[in-house]
C-alpha cells in the first residue's frame, strides 16, 4: 500500500512523519528530506517502535500539529495543511478490479489502495499526488493493457462520496472524469455514475468493498431480497449492469455509454487530418511556387549571362568587323595612292616623251631647213 506524509523530524537513520490520518510514523532515512516537505512511502519504510519511544513520537506530533495550526509563519502552508493531508472524498473505481482513492479538498489522491487482487495489478504508484481524473485514467488504461476491459466486459463504475456534511464546495469530478476517459480512450466503455453518503464509507469498509460496489448493492437488494454482497463484490460491473439495468432505470446512477463521443472523437481526428492535409498541401505549393520563382530566376540569370556572352561576342565580332574594315580601307587608300602616283609617273613620262619628240621634231624641221645643223651636231656630240 502506498501512504503520504509531512516530514516533521529529520535524523541520520530515520525521520518522523504525520500521515493525512494525522498519525506519527517512524521511516527509515533514504536520503536527504527537508522537514515540512510531503513524502510518499510503503508500508516497508515504516519502523516499528516500542511503547517508551511510541509516547515520545506521540507528543512531537501533538506539539507539530499545535505548530501548524497556530501559526501560518512557521511552514508556508499554514491553515490549508488541514485541507492538504486530511481526506476530503473517497472515490472508487471498479471493474472487478476495484481501487479506491483518498482525495484532499484540491482532488489530488493522498492514498490508493486496491480491493482485491485483481486491483493489485492495475494499481500504480505514481497514482499519488495526480488529479483524481489522471488517477482513474491510468487505472482505466492499465485495465484495458491486462484486458479486464474488452468489448464483453467494458463496463466501469465510478463512485464518489464526501467524508464530510456539504461545505458548499462545488466538484465536476464525474464530468472530468468522463472528459478524461472519453478524450484518451478509444474503447468503446459504458461509464456508471453514482454519488453515495457518508455513511455508505464505514459500511463497505465494514464489509471489505468498494464504496461504489455497495451502493449498488443496497439498489438491488431493495428490488431482490436474496441479492449477497459477496455475489455483488465477485461479479464484474458489466455483469451487473446487464442483469440488473432495468433496475436502475429509476435510480440515481447515471448510466452513459462513450459510442457517440467515440464517433465524435473518430470525427475530430478526420477533421483534423484533412485539416492537417489541406496544410500540408499549402506547403506544397507554396514550396512549388518558391521552386519555381527560384528556377525562374536562375532562368533569367543564366539568360543574362548568355546575353552578355553574346554582347560580347558581338562587341568582337564587330571590334573584328572594323578593324577589317580599317584594314581594307587602308589598303584601298594605299592603293589608290599607289594608282595615283603611277598616273603621276605615267603623265610624266608621257610628258617627258612628248618632250623629247618636241626635240626630235624641232631637230628634224631645222635640219630641213638648214643642212649643217645636223653637221654642226655632230660636230659638238
Amino acid at each position: 500500500m502506498v501512504y503520504r506524509g509531512i516530514v516533521m523530524e529529520n535524523n541520520i537513520d530515520h525521520i518522523i512523519i504525520i500521515t493525512n490520518e494525522s498519525q506519527y510514523l517512524k521511516l527509515r532515512n533514504k536520503g536527504e528530506i527537508n522537514i515540512g516537505k510531503e513524502i510518499v512511502f510503503l508500508e516497508e519504510d515504516i519502523i516499528n517502535e516500542n511503547k517508551k519511544n511510541s509516547n515520545i513520537y506521540r507528543g512531537i506530533a501533538a506539539i507539530f500539529l499545535i505548530l501548524i495550526l497556530s501559526s501560518s509563519l512557521i511552514f508556508p502552508f499554514g491553515f490549508n495543511f488541514l485541507e492538504n493531508v486530511q481526506t476530503y472524498a473517497i472515490v472508487s473505481l471498479d471493474i472487478n478490479p476495484s481501487l479506491q482513492f483518498e482525495i484532499n479538498k484540491k482532488e489530488i489522491v493522498k492514498k490508493v489502495m486496491s480491493l482485491d487482487e485483481d486491483g493489485k495489478s492495475i494499481i500504480d504508484d505514481s497514482m499519488v499526488g495526480m488529479t483524481i481524473k489522471d488517477a482513474v485514467l491510468l487505472g482505466v488504461e492499465n485495465a484495458i493493457e491486462k484486458e479486464y476491459i474488452n468489448e464483453q466486459n467494458n463496463a466501469i463504475l465510478i463512485a464518489r462520496v464526501v467524508t464530510k456534511d456539504n461545505d458548499g464546495t462545488k466538484s465536476n469530478i464525474q464530468e472530468d472524469i468522463r472528459e478524461s476517459i472519453e478524450e484518451k480512450v478509444n474503447e468503446e466503455i459504458e461509464l456508471i455514475y453514482i454519488s453515495p453518503n457518508k455513511d455508505t464509507i464505514k459500511e463497505a469498509k465494514n464489509n471489505k468493498i468498494s464504496v461504489g460496489k455497495y451502493e449498488i448493492y443496497k439498489i438491488i437488494s431493495e428490488k431482490k431480497a436474496n441479492t449477497s454482497i459477496k455475489e455483488v463484490e465477485q461479479k464484474s460491473i458489466t455483469a451487473i449492469i446487464n442483469d440488473n439495468r432495468e433496475l436502475f432505470k429509476d435510480s440515481k446512477i447515471q448510466l452513459k455509454n462513450n459510442k457517440n463521443n467515440n464517433l465524435r472523437k473518430d470525427q475530430k481526428e478526420i477533421e483534423k487530418y484533412r485539416k492537417e492535409e489541406e496544410k500540408e498541401q499549402r506547403k506544397d505549393r507554396k514550396e512549388k511556387g518558391k521552386n519555381k520563382e527560384k528556377e525562374y530566376k536562375e532562368q533569367k540569370n543564366q539568360e543574362d549571362k548568355n546575353n552578355k556572352r553574346e554582347n560580347k561576342n558581338d562587341l568582337s565580332k564587330d571590334s573584328d568587323n572594323q578593324g577589317k574594315e580599317n584594314r581594307d580601307n587602308k589598303a584601298r587608300d594605299n592603293k589608290n595612292r599607289k594608282d595615283e602616283n603611277q598616273r603621276e609617273k605615267d603623265k610624266l613620262d608621257k610628258k617627258e616623251k612628248t618632250d623629247n619628240n618636241g626635240n626630235i621634231n624641232r631637230n628634224s624641221a631645222k635640219e630641213n631647213r638648214n643642212p649643217n645643223f645636223k653637221d654642226n651636231n655632230e660636230k659638238k656630240e
